[in-house]
């Protein structure tokens, strides 16, 4: 039979904290405080160093897990724009001859990322990223209704009316709209 694990109560291992490092102030060495909270001495010198980091109410908590976001909110709005130009740049009319404008894809996104950022990504990162941005589960590529919320996203005055009815079709992108992204692209 599995016994079922324990939860740890942060609040009450950040007091355990906070009472080791009142008997570290009293002058108790680390040795003794790490005896007397059943912990290793390497443990009780963290604490204290970190010590100076958290305020006298603000409870200790463990850093993040995992891989630092390798993107700013700054740099993730820069990037949208950078992806709405280049969904932009490849709508309308083409010339006799101009090939037919790539297939958006996540690795298509990876790829602008590590270009612009120098940060790589596997899909389902780049994936997450656009989740986030665009606040939608499944964010294809494919669908109109993404690139119009990446478009509102990174032109909040045209909220609400990116998207127009196309009884044939369904919905498609405004291409009032669209010609003016256009436009403020070449100048």
């Amino acid at each position: 039979m599995v016994a079922g694990r324990t939860r740890r109560d942060f609040d009450q291992l950040s007091e355990r904290r906070r009472e080791a490092m009142a008997l570290l102030d009293e002058g108790l060495s680390q040795a003794d405080i790490a005896r007397e909270f059943s912990v290793s001495r390497q443990t009780v010198s963290r604490w204290a160093r970190l010590k100076d980091e958290y305020l006298d109410d603000e409870p200790w908590r463990r850093r993040r897990l995992g891989r630092p976001g390798g993107l700013t909110d700054e740099q993730k709005a820069t990037f949208a724009r950078k992806l709405v130009d280049s969904y932009v740049r490849g709508l309308g009319r083409r010339r006799r001859g101009e090939p037919k404008p790539a297939r958006w894809t996540l690795a298509r996104v990876a790829g602008m990322l590590v270009a612009e950022f120098g940060v790589s990504y596997s899909d389902a990162h780049v994936r997450n990223i656009l989740v986030s941005l665009v606040g939608v589960d499944q964010p294809l590529l494919s669908r109109v209704s993404v690139w119009a919320r990446l478009i509102e996203l990174v032109y909040p005055e045209w909220t609400g009316r990116v998207l127009v009815e196309d009884f044939d079709d369904g919905w498609e992108l405004d291409w009032r709209i669209v010609g003016e992204l256009r436009r403020r692209l070449q100048s």
